[in-house]
């Protein structure tokens, strides 16, 4: 695990428009409340730019769309 808002205890805001590709295209997909998994392969994600590399797998709750 290299992120998580689990530990704080408090849902986390992000812009769309500032967060990888994977999650841009996935979210919109989602209404409030639903929780999914995703899994997102490296060409979504940071396209082996960066750590970590590989297919990444994010568990979602959208709590509020702002």
């Amino acid at each position: 695990m290299f992120d998580s808002s689990v530990p704080s205890g408090m849902p986390r805001s992000m812009r769309l428009d500032e967060v990888i590709k994977g999650w841009s295209e996935g979210v919109p997909m989602m209404t409030e409340g639903e929780r999914m998994r995703f899994w997102i392969p490296e060409k979504l994600a940071y396209e082996g730019k960066s750590d970590p590399k590989g297919m990444l797998v994010f568990d979602i709750e959208l709590v509020e769309i702002q």
